[in-house]
Formats: C-alpha cells, sequence, structure tokens
C-alpha cells in the first residue's frame, strides 16, 4: 500500500486510486500493530505521506479534494501520534524519513493558502503534523518558531494587526495546544521557552494588569475592562494553557512571574472574549504540579466557617440539646422535633411545599425576597422531595 501511494504522481489523475488507498490506511491505523508497522523507518511510510500531503496541497483546490486533504493529515497525524509514544532514541530514528527541513518550509508556505486557512479542519490537522515533524530537532524547531516571530510581539500585535496576524496567532495556540504531552513533545516547548515566548507573554500580563488589587476586584473598573479587552490577551492566555500542559518549566515560569493572582482575578470575568474560561482552563493546567497548585490555592479568599444551626438556624449548646434528648425519650424523636419546633415557620431558606400544606399556608410562609418557583416543574420536584422525606420518616 505504501508502494502504491509513492507511485502516484498526479492526484488529479489517481484520485479514484488515493481515495481508496486512503480508505484501506484509516482502517489500518485503527490497529495498534498496523500503527508500529507503518512507523518502522524501513518502510518509509512517512516520507511517502509527505511527499503526497505536498501534491494535495499544491492541487487546485475542491471540495473533494479538501476531503482527501484532511483524510491523510488525519491519518499521518494518528501516525505521529504513535511514533512519540515510544523512546526518544526511537523517534530520532524514526524522523530521519520525514526527509528535510525543506517540507517543513513547504508546508507552513501552504498555511497561507485560501483552501487550508478557510478550512479550519485541515488547519488543525496540518499544525499538528507540523509540531510532530519538528520534535528534538533543533534546525526544524527555528523554522517552525520563525514563522510565528514576528506576531510574537504582543504590545505592537494590540496596536495594529490585520486579518492574517491574527489567523497566524490562531494557528500558533492551535500548534502549542497540539503538541504532545510527552517527554518528545516537551523538547518543542522548552525550545519554545528558551526563546523567551513565554517570558515575553508574562511580562504583557504584568505590565498591562490592574496593578492595585482591590481594583482587580471590581470586575466594572475601567482598568479591568481595558485589560481584558486588549486583543493579545486572550491569544496569550490560550497558548500558555497548552504550553503549561505536563510541562514542569513553563508551570515554575508562570508561578515565579506572580500572575496567579491575576489570572485567578481573570477567571471571575466575563466577557465577550471568554477571558474568564481561558483563564480557568491555564489554572486547571497549571493544577496537575503540587507546588504551583498549592500557590494558587493560596491565592484564592479564605473561606470562614460559620455557626452550625439546627431549626430556623437557632444556635443551641451541645449540652442542652443532650439534656433535652435524654428528657424526652418517652416521646419519639419526630413527635420532640414537632414540639420543638411548633413556633418556626421555615426550617431553611427554600420551604418545600408538601402534600398535606394547604395551598393558603404554604402562601404566607414564602420567603419575601419571592425566590419561590411557581412554575409547575419546580413544585413538581418539590413534592417528589418531600415525598421521599416523609417515606424516610415513617420507615
Amino acid at each position: 500500500m505504501v508502494t502504491r501511494l509513492g507511485a502516484i504522481q498526479s492526484v488529479y489523475r489517481a484520485r479514484p486510486l488515493l481515495q481508496v488507498l486512503l480508505k484501506l490506511f484509516r482502517l489500518c491505523v485503527k490497529v495498534s500493530r498496523c500503527q508500529e508497522v507503518l512507523i518502522q523507518p524501513e518502510v518509509g511510510a512517512m516520507e511517502v505521506f509527505l511527499r503526497t500531503l505536498q501534491l494535495c496541497l499544491d492541487t487546485e483546490p475542491d471540495s473533494s479534494q479538501a476531503a482527501v486533504t484532511e483524510q491523510l493529515l488525519d491519518i499521518m497525524e494518528t501516525i505521529l501520534s504513535k511514533a512519540t509514544a515510544g523512546s526518544f532514541e526511537q523517534f530520532e530514528e524514526f524522523s530521519r524519513t520525514f526527509g528535510s527541513a525543506e517540507y517543513v518550509k513547504s508546508l507552513l508556505s501552504c498555511t497561507s493558502q485560501s483552501s487550508v486557512k478557510n478550512n479550519n479542519a485541515v488547519l488543525v490537522h496540518l499544525t499538528r503534523v507540523l509540531a510532530a515533524l519538528v520534535y528534538g530537532n533543533r534546525e526544524k524547531m527555528q523554522i517552525l518558531l520563525d514563522h510565528f516571530k514576528p506576531i510574537l510581539d504582543f504590545n505592537k500585535y494590540d496596536f495594529e494587526h490585520n486579518t492574517d496576524d491574527q489567523q497566524k496567532l490562531e494557528m500558533f495556540c492551535v500548534l502549542t495546544d497540539g503538541i504532545e504531552k510527552n517527554a518528545i513533545g516537551n523538547s518543542l516547548k522548552d525550545y519554545i521557552i528558551s526563546l523567551d515566548i513565554v517570558k515575553d507573554a508574562l511580562e504583557y500580563i504584568t505590565m498591562h494588569a490592574p496593578c492595585v488589587k482591590p481594583t482587580l476586584l471590581r470586575t466594572d473598573s475601567d482598568e479591568l475592562k481595558d485589560f481584558i479587552s486588549k486583543p493579545a490577551l486572550k491569544y496569550i492566555l490560550r497558548f500558555l494553557t497548552g504550553l503549561a500542559h505536563s510541562h514542569e518549566k513553563t508551570q515554575l515560569a508562570i508561578a515565579s512571574a506572580d500572575t496567579i493572582p491575576i489570572i485567578h482575578r481573570l477567571e471571575q470575568v466575563s466577557s465577550d472574549e471568554h477571558v474568564g474560561s481561558l483563564a480557568e482552563n491555564l489554572l486547571e493546567a497549571l493544577c496537575t504540579n503540587a507546588d504551583v497548585a498549592q500557590q494558587i490555592d493560596a491565592a484564592k479568599p479564605r473561606k470562614t466557617i460559620g455557626y452550625t444551626t439546627v431549626s430556623h438556624f437557632n444556635i443551641v449548646h451541645i449540652d442542652c440539646h443532650m439534656s433535652a434528648v435524654r428528657l424526652a425519650r418517652a416521646r419519639d424523636e419526630w413527635e420532640s422535633a414537632a414540639l420543638q419546633n411548633a413556633n418556626t415557620k421555615c426550617n431553611g431558606l427554600l420551604p418545600l411545599w408538601g402534600p398535606q400544606v394547604p395551598e393558603s399556608a404554604f402562601a404566607t410562609e414564602q420567603l419575601p425576597s419571592g425566590v419561590i418557583s411557581d412554575d409547575t416543574e419546580s413544585k413538581q420536584s418539590e413534592f417528589d422531595i418531600l415525598s421521599c422525606s416523609d417515606s424516610a420518616f415513617t420507615s
């Protein structure tokens, strides 16, 4: 199958054969043993796939061609993921079949084609394949990161950017999110750290975040609104999340930059750019490191436990309660409770409408705030809850 695929010279003329081969390969990569065969260097599968991918991307785009390209990228991504699950030595030997660095340059140039930019599925697969092609190879990693370097000046991006810059920064976020979460994938994350990209991102956050903590607490403050509306912020949070997953160096870099309190405050913000959700995702990625998780926990406000109360929030001494229990042994405990709570109109924040309570009595017991729902579904839920409680009490 690999030999037949390698014999294809024109995607347009051999499309029926290509479609059949890709269908067979998609079935093959579902089997672990077939994956192991395809990552053997002597088979040379990846070199054939890369050459075929180049032919697909160079072909005049149409709807059927986009589907073929996506299928091929999906197969390549599965094989590369399998290869990265092994040892670094095995992957290094396998990576020698990837061809020269020219393949990386060529695939990067294809990302600017309208057929790729306008097809999100193809762009995501292509970005993840590009990441896997450069693991452990400094020359290829440099070519890949040089492609994104112009848009990683975040202050400049805030001041001026176009659609191409936005698409390229979006692609960088997809790239970091798709990096394998293992030692082989971490080789690319280490290289990104060495370029001070993470350092620049953290400096951007600390520079533009409101410096006064009480201001950060106010989600309606002008300073905070200006901060969360900055164009680069959401992308920074996204690629930091991708890098922080299972990568200790990134996690410690973020923790040491004193940005955790800022990110925690952003977690509570609601905006059209979903900054709060992005900040929450970043904190979740950081929590996989035990030391950083402690810092995150320390940045959160402390919870003060109040009095434990019974029956309408009346504070009862334990001695008084035990004495009352001893003196009331002749009565059933529920009779005692009914007697003690005779003048208590409601034992909780939300009264439940039981089957034996008339509507007029329930109406007088409703809270002043009007939190009781009048919809049928809510009443039915309340009825079910109390019915369960009554049956438990009688049993």
